[in-house]
């Protein structure tokens, strides 16, 4: 929950590359999940969460299909805060309550140390580390007021994110369910009784990954099928738009495939599965979903390694500005040091380089909600140059 932008990706890399036993480290801004292929004796999941905590990137394990969800409400930094930025505003007509803004900054800035410290080891300039260095030339500078508005809107616009984030969330496990009642697959329990080769019963306790190949299923009209099968009794009609978009129904009857996700709508069916739950082919386009979030577009490679040297040509650019006076005494030094502060945190490329990801993936969504799954951000970037689109088979 700690991922903000892309500029994360390379400190969350930088933490995990080194660790024994990790092979591949993904990071998939957009729906903030973090996906690392390791050797299970050699580290442990839980193990690979307590280093990401101690960078304070607030991560936990994922439950496959779950969404963690932001809090509705503002931390206790941010209220802490916004209430003595208030009482502070009330200096520019009592002048010594303007020093509260000294306490509004001590209660809002906890969050931003901690992230700016966890970004330094790895020689990483993020916007931590720039509201950092302003709020501390602010408070050089006796702006005291001006620094406290700094630390209460960048918590507050993290929150502020966290809760559009969880959107994106939204957007992205829909990727996942917009092929299949994904529920029905991993979190699937029999409203139905099941019999198996070996004349044994699934009861309604039983859930869909424990499903052994070659159980028979009784699949009643209007009840999903949970597992990829071969219908070996039965004659029904299946709704398959959920999972290649066709809205007719597929006449079924003894012989023909069966695919997880599909509804039967009129008849009764007997299946045999031919795969595991997890081996389903909508389980395997689940996969790919996932894979295609972190297959990032052209533009999205260029504006991180422009975000790469970007920052540190900022912060250089700002200290320029800061010592432009001892080249010209002329100059009032106080007005040149101001102006290098407020580049500092104005010239963050958060924005910039994080609308690319989220526009990729409102495309992935849209695409999927009329049937179409388009393998990342690289096709679809491609896509948008099509002039043209022929079937083969009416040609």
């Amino acid at each position: 929950m700690g991922i903000c932008c892309p500029q994360e990706v390379q400190k969350i890399q930088m933490l995990l590359q080194p660790l024994q036993g990790v092979h591949k480290v993904s990071v998939m801004v957009p729906s903030k999940a973090v996906i690392v292929l390791h050797d299970a004796l050699s580290i442990q999941p839980s193990e690979i969460v307590n280093v990401l905590n101690d960078a304070k990137l607030d991560a936990s394990l994922r439950v496959f299909g779950q969404v963690r969800s932001g809090k509705r409400w503002p931390n206790r930094y941010t209220l802490g805060s916004g209430f003595f930025l208030a009482i502070a505003l009330f200096g520019y007509y009592y002048h010594p309550l303007r020093f509260v803004a000294l306490a509004a900054i001590a209660v809002g800035i906890p969050p931003v140390l901690q992230g700016g410290l966890a970004a330094i080891p790895g020689f990483i300039i993020d916007i931590n580390v720039l509201i950092i260095l302003a709020v501390v030339g602010a408070i050089g500078l006796r702006d005291y007021i001006e620094g406290a508005t700094i630390v209460f809107l960048f918590i507050l616009a993290a929150w502020l994110e966290s809760r559009s984030a969880d959107k994106v969330q939204g957007f992205c496990l829909e990727l996942a369910f917009v092929f299949s009642a994904l529920f029905s697959i991993w979190r699937f329990r029999f409203q139905y009784l099941a019999v198996s080769s070996s004349n044994s019963f699934v009861g309604c306790d039983e859930s869909a990954e424990n499903v052994e190949i070659n159980t028979v299923l009784a699949v009643k009209a209007g009840e999903s099928i949970p597992i990829d099968g071969v219908v070996i009794s039965g004659t029904s009609s299946v709704d398959e738009s959920s999972l290649i978009g066709e809205s007719v129904p597929v006449e079924m009857e003894v012989g023909k495939a069966v695919w997880a996700g599909t509804t039967n709508l009129t008849g009764y069916l007997s299946v045999k599965t031919v795969a595991k739950a997890y081996d389903s082919r909508v389980a395997k386009m689940v996969n790919l979903v996932e894979e295609a979030q972190n297959q990032q577009s052209h533009t999205e490679q260029v504006l991180q390694r422009f975000a790469k040297y970007y920052t540190l040509v900022v912060v250089l650019l700002a200290i320029a500005v800061a010592i432009v006076p001892l080249f010209k005494r002329s100059l009032n030094a106080h007005k040149y040091a101001y102006k290098a502060l407020v580049l500092l945190p104005s010239a963050c490329p958060c924005a910039l380089i994080i609308s690319t990801p989220v526009t990729t993936t409102c495309g992935l969504v849209n695409a999927a909600r009329i049937g179409l799954l388009i393998k990342g951000g690289v096709i679809l970037e491609a896509m948008g140059k099509l002039k043209a689109v022929a079937d083969r088979e009416a040609t």
